[in-house]
């Protein structure tokens, strides 16, 4: 398996995006200002809110959201000029 599948199939990352379904589904996303601590830059993120049954919400950040355009700094591993393509 190539080194940039492996991420895909780690336990953590398929458990995450499994509870990112559940909560964007059931309703429980929202969208948050954030401050990068190494720049102080603002920055949306993608959050869960979990209800901790005492009236109390945790935000937990699952995303980052581009600021630039993505298709512009991003490459996707199956295009031609990918690096490291076997």
């Amino acid at each position: 398996m190539e080194e940039e599948q492996k991420i895909l199939t780690l336990p953590g990352v398929k458990a995450n995006y499994a509870s990112m379904l559940r909560a964007v589904k059931e309703g429980n996303t929202c969208l948050m200002d954030c401050i990068l601590k190494a720049t102080g830059e603002h920055i949306p993120i993608v959050c869960m809110i979990n209800d901790d049954g005492k009236g109390n919400f945790i935000f937990i950040p699952i995303a980052r959201m581009f600021m630039e355009n993505p298709f512009e700094i991003l490459q996707s591993l199956i295009e031609e000029d990918a690096p490291n393509k076997g």
